[in-house]
This record gives structure tokens, sequence and C-alpha cells, in this order.
């Protein structure tokens, strides 16, 4: 599962989907397997138990289902690499 928003709502959103998960269909997140990525490259207010999966793989660039999300760089490098010759 995927979700986007501002660095400040990230934790909000969490929390959120944590609680709506458990109550609806008795599902626990797992914190273990959480990835929070920023494109600053920064830690996220409200996300330090998640340790170094925070900013996973890095500042600038993550591929989301191998799609590339990030820098203008990164994207261009990774269309480029994907589209057939």
């Amino acid at each position: 599962m995927y979700t986007a928003a501002a660095p400040e709502g990230i934790r909000i959103i969490y929390d959120l989907l944590a609680a709506a998960l458990d109550e609806v269909a008795g599902i626990q997140l797992n914190a273990g397997k959480v990835r929070v990525w920023s494109r600053a490259g920064v830690q996220l207010a409200g996300m330090d138990g998640f340790g170094h999966r925070c900013l996973e793989p890095g500042p600038g660039s993550i591929n989301v289902l191998d799609a590339p999300i990030g820098t203008d760089a990164f994207v261009q490098d990774r269309v480029e690499t994907l589209r057939p010759r």
C-alpha cells in the first residue's frame, strides 16, 4: 500500500490508516515493513520510531511499483532506461 502527503501529514495518515485497518478488518500494520521517503532527504517529524527505513533509498529518488518519483534528473534517467529502443 502506498500513500503520499505533505511531510507534516505523513504521521497523521499512518495513524489514521492503522486505526481504520484495525477497526474494519482487524489488521495491524507492521511497522518493521514501513518505508517513508522524503524528497528533501530529511527525517520527517513523528517518524523517528521507524529508524533507517524513513529515507530509503535516498534523497531525491524512489521507485514505486517501478514508476520513478523524485528529481527531474532521476525520472528522466529512469524513463530513458525503460524506453524501448
